[in-house]
C-alpha cells in the first residue's frame, strides 16, 4: 500500500508540473501576464541545444508557455528570482521544429528579452538551464512595449496615471536634451487636464538596459512645441528638469503644471545605451503604481470584481476598499511588490481603493463596477435568476 501511495504521489507531482512541451504549455490568454513562485524542476527535459536557438541553456528541464497575439506586438519578457545558468527563449512554433525569435542567457543574473511578434501566429516561451543545475526557480513578467516616438512631432500622448512600458531600441537622435548629448532619444507628451489641481509627478523606472549608464530624461517647459525647441551647442535651455545620473536608478520629478498646458518629455540612452523602461505621470506623490481590471456585475448579482497588480512602489502595502457610503468591503495587508489580488463579490456602484506603502504614504483610486443588466423603466423588476446569460424581465 505504501508503494502504491508513493507512486501515486510521484505521478501527481509530475502531472502538476508537466509544462515541459508545447502540448502541455501554459496558455497565456492576455498581456500583461505575471506569475511568481514557478520552477522548471520536475517539468521534464524535452528540448536541447539541437532545438531552435541552438543553445546549451536549453539542456535542462523546460517550462513552456504558449501565446498567440491577436495583433502585431512587441513584448518585454523578464525573469526574476532565478538560480544560475538560466536561459529564456522565444520560438515561432515548437522549439524542436520551429525557429528562434529571441533569447537571453545569464550565468548569474535574471534573463530578459524583447520579442517582436506577428498577430495570429503562435509562439512559445521556454525557460531552461545549462546543466548543472538541471532546473531553476523563476518569476515571469510579460508586458507589451509601446515604443517611444523616434521624432518629436509624433510624440506618444500620455494619459494621466497610465503606465507606459516602452523602449528606445532602434531610435535615432532628434533635437536635443536640456543636459547631455543626444544619441537615441524617444518622445512623449503629457497634457494637464483643464481642471488639474496640485502637483504632478513623473517617474521613469524599471530600466532594463544594454549598459549600466541607463537613460537620461528632460522635461520641457509648458507649451514648448517641437518647432519651438532651440538647440544651442546640442542643448536646450527650455527645460524645467533634466536628469543624467549615468545609472539605471529610478528618476522622478514633481512640479505644479499649468492646467490645460502640455509638456514634452525627451528620454535618451546615455552614450547610446538602449533600454526597456516604464514611464508614468500622475498625481500620486507616494509613487505607488498598479494596473487594474474590472469585471462588471452580472445579472446573478454581487459578482463584480476588481483585479489589482502592484507594479511599482515601496512595500509592503496595505489595502482598503470602501463603497460610496464609506463602508469597508475589502482589506488586505503586507502585499509585496508584484503581488496580485482580487476584490470580489462586488455589486454595481462606486468604490475607492486606498493603498498605503511602507512609509505610511497613502494613494487612492476611484473605480466603478457596472451592471450588465439595466432598465430605464422603474416599473420593470429583474428576477434573481439568469437564462442564457441574460436576466428575465417580469
Amino acid at each position: 500500500m505504501r508503494k502504491v501511495l508513493l507512486l501515486l504521489l510521484v505521478f501527481v507531482s509530475f502531472i502538476s508540473n508537466a509544462q515541459n512541451t508545447c502540448a502541455d504549455a501554459i496558455v497565456i490568454g492576455s498581456i500583461p501576464y505575471n506569475q511568481t513562485g514557478l520552477t522548471t524542476c520536475g517539468a521534464g527535459d524535452d528540448y536541447s541545444s539541437s532545438s531552435a536557438c541552438g543553445s546549451n541553456y536549453m539542456n535542462g528541464d523546460d517550462y513552456v508557455f504558449e501565446y498567440t497575439p491577436s495583433i502585431n506586438q512587441s513584448l518585454s519578457i523578464q525573469l526574476a528570482n532565478v538560480g544560475s545558468w538560466v536561459g529564456l527563449f522565444v520560438t515561432q512554433g515548437c522549439p524542436d521544429v520551429g525557429s528562434c525569435i529571441s533569447s537571453d542567457t545569464q550565468v548569474s543574473s535574471n534573463p530578459s528579452l524583447v520579442a517582436a511578434l506577428t498577430g495570429g501566429v503562435t509562439y512559445y516561451i521556454i525557460i531552461s538551464t545549462y546543466p548543472s543545475p538541471q532546473c531553476t526557480p523563476f518569476d515571469i513578467d510579460i508586458s507589451e512595449i509601446v515604443y517611444g516616438a523616434d521624432d518629436c512631432t509624433n510624440a506618444i500622448q500620455m494619459d494621466d496615471g497610465v503606465i507606459y512600458n516602452s523602449s528606445n531600441i532602434a531610435a535615432t537622435a532628434d533635437l536635443c536634451l536640456g543636459s547631455g548629448s543626444t544619441d537615441n532619444n524617444v518622445w512623449f507628451e503629457w497634457c494637464a487636464p483643464s481642471d488639474w489641481t496640485g502637483d504632478s509627478f513623473i517617474n521613469l523606472y524599471d530600466q532594463n538596459c544594454s549598459t549600466s549608464s541607463g537613460l537620461q530624461m528632460s522635461v520641457f517647459d509648458a507649451d514648448i512645441n517641437c518647432a519651438a525647441i532651440i538647440c544651442s551647442g546640442g542643448l536646450s535651455s527650455q527645460t524645467i528638469a533634466s536628469f543624467n545620473c549615468v545609472c539605471t536608478s529610478d528618476q522622478s520629478y514633481s512640479w505644479t503644471p499649468t492646467p490645460g498646458s502640455c509638456y514634452l518629455i525627451n528620454i535618451d540612452g546615455y552614450g547610446g545605451t538602449t533600454c526597456n523602461f516604464s514611464l508614468v505621470v500622475n498625481d500620486n506623490n507616494c509613487q505607488t503604481f498598479y494596473t487594474t481590471a474590472i469585471t462588471d456585475e452580472s445579472c446573478t448579482g454581487n459578482d463584480g470584481a476588481y483585479d489589482v497588480t502592484i507594479d511599482y512602489g515601496s512595500g509592503p502595502f496595505d489595502v482598503v476598499v470602501k463603497d460610496d457610503l464609506g463602508g469597508t468591503v475589502f482589506t488586505g495587508s503586507s502585499y509585496a511588490l508584484g503581488a496580485s489580488f482580487t476584490v470580489g463579490s462586488l455589486s454595481a456602484g462606486d468604490y475607492v481603493m486606498e493603498i498605503t506603502n511602507n512609509s505610511s504614504c497613502q494613494s487612492s483610486q476611484n473605480f466603478t463596477i457596472g451592471s450588465n443588466v439595466s432598465s430605464d423603466d422603474p416599473s420593470f423588476t429583474l428576477s434573481p435568476t439568469c437564462d442564457g446569460g441574460t436576466a428575465t424581465i417580469t
